[in-house]
């Protein structure tokens, strides 16, 4: 492939840690061009072939050269005219590895992070399938990525690497080492995180200090209380139900869960009104939601636990929740008879769906009002967690005994999914306007952090695509019609 560098105006530089690269610099690959944009910005044209590259921006590899680096980030300010087109960070612009490749499509303008590490030193962008995209490139900025040692701020810091890991708790810990006088830091500047002096405490006296948290806690704290009712001796454990101690742990972590579910439909507009839950099992969902002011309609299998829960649906229609109880025989005719909902939300469901979990999908949508909103979360397949076990030869699946053995069909984990994937089965039932929050619940069935309890959180805070839990939420315009793919 051939390149000819060429000499445009470079944006002009904002005053931070972040380096703009001047578009004198940039590499231009045969059939491309790159001229500037009246819209602002350059506007580059990829070759008209399929997946050829267009363009290369490389950085100052003596900066890489610092015994603290740990990687680069490029910071691509852009929009999408026509086509799409994958951006990664690589290191040579004839044998680019394209592991971490992101594809954009048209969608407005977007501020895109490309990462790569220490050997990296260029920023590449290439066609896909359909060939001849067309970007506005506005700027690309690009950062030494920095290891960074937290530990004299880690009491102050773990409330908010616990509930919010990725971008709020970065600037979190931008601005610490700023106030502490250690020099001015950017959360881009962040690549990687130590800190010592475990074990740590986790504080759960200061993890819920806002009144969704403290809504979400106290009502954690009730269903725990009420574990005295719930009989697991008539429950399969082979179907992952565990005995009172197991839900103990369970209720507590999924404070987070029902936490950020709370967050999301507020900063989706949705303050009150009716919602859905499918596979409510103790209610931490339904409930928090019901004492949060929305009317809740709880449906699940309670039927089919042979009285092992019934203390929780009766404490749930004491408080207001209006609870549907089913078999799986009666389950689609008693969801099929519900009308439509402000919100649908199933927690920790889709996974459990053998085959295909279109038809589930396609059923809770259609009970989502138009405008309404549908919200899942589910375990993400690619956490720290089996990250590690499969480094070591070790099953990320739940235990094969398990399984093996179990009644037909078996309820446990069917396939999980990774963020991706989530999204675009949500796109696929008729959402649009996607949110999609990444956080880590595990951790709270501790009260100490050791050591590789602390190497998790760390690495999660840093890229919290590590993390094991994922919430989407997406907005329905008009319910899909039946049958449709």
């Amino acid at each position: 492939m051939t390149c000819s560098i060429l000499n445009l105006q470079p944006p002009a530089a904002r005053g931070s840690a972040g380096r703009t690269l001047a578009w004198s610099a940039a590499h231009a690959f045969e059939g491309a061009s790159l001229s500037p944009s009246a819209g602002g910005g350059v506007e580059l044209r990829g070759p008209a072939a399929p997946w050829a590259y267009a363009l290369a921006m490389p950085v100052d590899v003596d900066r890489l050269a610092d015994p603290a680096a740990v990687g680069v980030r490029f910071v691509v300010d852009l929009e999408v005219l026509s086509g799409r087109v994958g951006l990664f960070a690589g290191k040579r612009i004839d044998t680019d590895s394209l592991g971490h490749e992101q594809t954009l499509a048209p969608a407005g303008r977007l501020t895109v992070r490309v990462d790569g590490d220490s050997s990296t030193w260029r920023l590449c962008i290439r066609n896909r399938a359909e060939g001849g995209a067309v970007v506005r490139l506005h700027s690309i900025r690009w950062y030494v990525r920095r290891s960074l040692d937290i530990t004299s701020f880690a009491d102050e810091l773990l409330p908010v690497l616990l509930k919010h890991p990725g971008a709020v708790a970065l600037e979190a810990i931008a601005s610490a080492v700023s106030r502490a006088g250690r020099g001015p830091v950017e959360p881009d500047e962040i690549g990687a995180l130590e800190c010592g002096g475990a074990p740590l405490r986790i504080p759960f006296e200061r993890l819920w200090d806002d009144s969704l948290g403290r809504c979400a806690a106290d009502t954690s704290r009730r269903l725990i209380e009420l574990l005295h009712t719930y009989d697991p001796g008539r429950m399969d454990p082979r179907h992952g139900y565990g005995n009172r101690a197991y839900f103990q742990h369970y209720l507590t972590q999924s404070t987070m869960r029902a936490y950020h579910l709370a967050r999301e439909l507020r900063a989706a507009g949705l303050d009150g009104g009716a919602v859905l839950e499918v596979g409510s099992l103790f209610g931490q969902f339904a409930l928090t939601l019901q004492r949060l002011g929305y009317r809740v309609t709880a449906v699940d299998r309670y039927r089919a636990f042979n009285g092992a829960l019934d203390g929780y649906a009766s404490y749930l229609r004491s408080e207001g929740v209006d609870v549907i109880e089913t078999d799986p025989d009666g389950e689609a005719d008693a969801v099929g008879r519900l009308g439509a909902f402000d919100a649908v939300v199933a927690m920790a469901v889709v996974e459990h769906i053998p085959h295909t979990p279109r038809e589930f999908l396609r059923t809770l949508a259609s009970h989502v009002a138009p405008g309404g909103l549908l919200a899942l979360d589910t375990p993400n397949v690619a956490r720290y967690w089996n990250r590690k076990r499969l480094a070591t030869g070790l099953s990320v699946y739940q235990a094969i005994e398990d399984q093996f053995y179990a009644g037909i069909p078996y309820e446990g984990h069917h396939r999980e999914y990774t963020a991706a994937e989530l999204i675009w089965m949500l796109e696929q039932v008729g959402c649009r306007d996607i949110r999609c929050r990444m956080f880590d619940y595990n951790l709270l069935q501790f009260t100490d952090l050791w050591p590789d309890h602390l190497q998790a959180l760390l690495a999660m805070t840093v890229d919290p695509m590590l993390a094991d839990t994922m919430l989407v939420v997406g907005r329905l315009d008009a319910r899909p019609p039946a049958g449709v793919s």
